[in-house]
């Protein structure tokens, strides 16, 4: 059997033999190789394997390319706040994308702009936020769309992981009913069609036990069960996009490994693009193709994750590095600034 991965454009059609079918589901990494009981291609490319499957990839579709073309953009992106006390400038002039398959980190310290300008993506951002600039999804500016498009594009075009599973799933609800939600209201799947695609999607994310732990509410999870459940969740729809907004924050760093392995395969089965928003180096080293820094509500750097780990060019970026705890080296201990009543002025890490 070649090795040659699938591509939907070498088809030219929808029609395939069994043999053919067969083919296709070997190339698809975590698949057993058996044929599946049909195979639809979308309007974009991308091959979707309806109804219920024999493997745990028949429940999400695996995306095309898009000739190397972004699947999401954010191009000169200006944020401004309306409060109380004045506008506050969160994001500044932001230029930034994320290709198919392709992990990119967004690093910075807190209150540099990485959620705000991520959330943008999906239309989340509070009525008080003055936008300028473009964002792109799939071709699709996001700026200038309505509620309802905003709804529809949200599950299933780009989805978020966030950080603190427990405000992200709903505690009176049995996770069932809240994986099933999503499939229902993009007309994807229902019924006892919808539970069993939810069951495939716990089991593809590592939960044993699928059919019988749907019926149980987030509490009865551990915390890196629950993170899995919203991976579950965002995966649910096939986005072309995944936002994880720091999503190994508060897990221990065994369930953390897990966790990662868990984006990189998915990333791999649906050549999904990925956002990674994180302040861990280590995790942007493991995971990341390519780093953005933001500082201040500026993209200070960029580039591959080889340039900037080992040759950094900004100083803040430099700091970051720096302050990545090695093992073998001398411990050093910084003295403490005294404070005083009268201090007024912050310095932040680039000025100390």
């Amino acid at each position: 059997m070649s090795s040659k991965a699938f591509d939907p454009k070498d088809s030219g059609t929808t029609e395939t033999s069994a043999e053919d079918l067969r083919a296709r589901a070997e190339t698809l990494p975590g698949s057993s190789g058996e044929a599946p009981q049909g195979v639809v291609t979308t309007a974009t490319g991308s091959l979707r394997v309806p109804g219920p499957a024999t493997t745990t990839m028949g429940v999400v579709e695996r995306h095309d390319d898009l000739g190397g073309e972004p699947v999401l953009a954010f191009q000169d992106v200006d944020v401004r706040f309306a409060t109380e006390f004045g506008s506050v400038h969160a994001v500044k002039g932001v230029t930034f994308d994320v290709k198919p398959g392709e992990v990119v980190a967004l690093v910075g310290e807190s209150g540099s702009g990485k959620s705000v300008t991520s959330s943008t993506a999906m239309g989340l951002l509070p009525p008080s936020a003055d936008i300028t600039g473009s964002v792109k999804l799939g071709g699709r500016e996001v700026l200038t769309m309505t509620d309802s498009q905003l709804r529809s594009i949200r599950g299933q075009d780009v989805a978020m992981v966030f950080q603190e599973p427990m405000t992200a799933l709903n505690p009176v609800l049995t996770v069932g009913d809240q994986l099933t939600e999503a499939l229902q209201l993009h007309g994807l799947a229902f019924g006892t069609e919808a539970t069993k695609r939810a069951v495939e999607l716990l089991t593809m994310v590592g939960i044993p036990d699928a059919a019988d732990r749907l019926k149980q509410y987030p509490h009865q999870f551990s915390g890196g069960q629950r993170q899995r459940i919203v991976i579950a969740m965002a995966i649910s729809c096939s986005p072309r996009v995944i936002i994880a907004d720091e999503p190994t924050t508060a897990l221990d760093v065994t369930v953390q490994a897990e966790i990662l392995e868990l984006l990189r395969s998915l990333k791999d089965k649906m050549n999904t693009g990925i956002l990674l928003i994180t302040h861990n180096m280590g995790v942007v080293a493991d995971m990341a193709d390519r780093v953005c820094v933001m500082l201040h509500g500026e993209l200070v750097e960029s580039g591959t994750v080889q340039q900037v780990l080992q040759r950094p060019q900004h100083p803040y970026t430099q700091r970051l590095l720096a302050a990545v705890p090695r093992l073998g080296e001398a411990l050093e201990t910084a003295e403490p600034e005294p404070v005083t009543s009268t201090q007024t002025a912050v310095k932040y890490a680039i000025e100390a």
